[in-house]
């Protein structure tokens, strides 16, 4: 076994990549499942705010259309993820979202979240020491000079070409 700074062999090469690629196609799965507990708890969420514009006090109009926006993001970015690639960071921006839904998305949100066994298996797999090692590698390697070509690793960033590759306004909240 190489040392932890050293160079890789090509076996462990290989077992990094596994684990790196593992991690991501797990994480990619468990984003879209809870993508798909998003939009169902946003319909829920419409469901029950047009319940209450059926009852005599009325209900709040512009908590509906807030509601709806929501509900329009959902289908683009499930869209997107059907289509194309989502980048690691683009994962965790689309957690970042979910981890900011309004209360009444929320409320129906957690719960689907906890009912789902896959999805919280899933949650566990991530968090699994074999994968968090193989990321910390993979992350050290990147952050030095390609031993091969000699070019820095900002030479690879393409960051700034493609800044707002999947960016979504987020609906206002009040």
């Amino acid at each position: 076994m190489s040392k932890p700074d050293g160079p890789l062999s090509p076996k462990e090469a290989d077992t990094l990549m596994t684990y790196v690629l593992d991690h991501y196609m797990k994480h990619y799965d468990a984003v879209l499942r809870k993508l798909g507990h998003a939009k169902s708890a946003t319909r829920q969420s419409i469901s029950d705010i047009h319940d209450e514009n059926k009852a005599p006090s009325g209900g709040d109009y512009n908590e509906l259309k807030e509601i709806q926006a929501y509900e329009g993001m959902w289908q683009k970015v499930i869209d997107l993820f059907a289509c194309s690639g989502v980048s690691e960071d683009e994962l965790q921006k689309i957690e970042i979202i979910l981890n900011g839904l309004p209360h009444i998305i929320d409320k129906y949100y957690k719960v689907l979240v906890q009912q789902d066994e896959i999805l919280q298996a899933l949650i566990e797999e991530l968090g699994a020491e074999k994968y968090q090692n193989a990321i910390a590698r993979t992350k050290k390697i990147q952050s030095v000079p390609d031993l091969m070509s000699g070019l820095d690793p900002s030479e690879y960033d393409l960051g700034h070409v493609h800044k707002h590759a999947f960016m979504f306004k987020v609906p206002a909240s009040k």
